[in-house]
């Protein structure tokens, strides 16, 4: 499976421009040779920081902007996993979804470990789901879900040897225990973070099942791309 993770700078003043440079990024990754089979996006990459008293109609927008991204998906012959802002009813929830190269939604994930600072904005999701993609079984997680090893170990246990992660820290977890996280789990990790502006100090990685950094991204917008075996397993 050939993978691109895209590190994107989000800019929480202009929904639109990140829009279009999400949108730029995925294009760009499709013209790579290899052109990768998967792209990944960071969480909330469409919208930056949500605004006080606008949630609905954030996340309204991020809705229809996800359905955009599975027709760019559709006509570039690439999957794409991205997080964004989703309203269901009177709730928000902080989602990241996996769109096949048909473009079509096979999971959706919505964040289960939700900061105190952040429950004003997103409620918690409450189930854990595998997708059973070209790829075999892949999960989905949301930012701190990846740090949680109860939730990767149960989307392991789901048969999902790897696990994509859309993220959008300010404070990024520790390099060092999600390394030992992969390791124990034996999963691989990728990882598309914000590469910086609102959210996201550009902590992009691709960690293998035994623990080992593959590649790793800078501050800044960039591509990383890598050819994961799936096969891989913990010596």
């Amino acid at each position: 499976m050939r993978v691109a993770v895209i590190q994107m700078e989000v800019d929480g003043e202009s929904r639109a421009n990140n829009q279009r440079r999400a949108f730029e990024f995925i294009a760009k990754a499709a013209e790579l040779d290899p052109v990768p089979e998967v792209v990944c996006l960071p969480g909330r990459c469409e919208g930056g920081a949500l605004a006080e008293g606008d949630d609905a109609a954030s996340a309204a927008a991020s809705t229809t902007f996800a359905e955009v991204l599975a027709s760019q998906a559709r006509e570039m012959g690439v999957s794409v996993v991205v997080g964004f802002a989703e309203f269901d009813g009177q709730q928000q929830y902080d989602c990241a979804v996996w769109i096949d190269a048909d473009g079509d939604m096979l999971v959706k994930h919505r964040r289960i470990i939700v900061g105190r600072d952040e429950s004003r904005h997103f409620a918690r999701g409450r189930s854990i789901q595998v997708a059973l993609s070209l790829f075999g079984p892949v999960g989905v997680l949301v930012g701190d879900d990846v740090c949680n090893d109860a939730i990767v170990a149960t989307v392991k246990q789901m048969g999902a040897p790897v696990v994509f992660v859309c993220g959008c820290w300010a404070d990024p977890p520790k390099e060092q225990r999600l390394c030992k996280l992969a390791r124990a789990q034996g999963v691989w990790l990728v990882i598309a973070d914000s590469g910086g502006l609102d959210g996201g100090q550009g902590h992009s990685r691709i960690i293998d099942p035994q623990g080992t950094v593959a590649c790793a991204a800078d501050k800044g917008g960039q591509i990383l791309t890598y050819d994961i075996d799936v096969e891989q397993e913990v010596s």
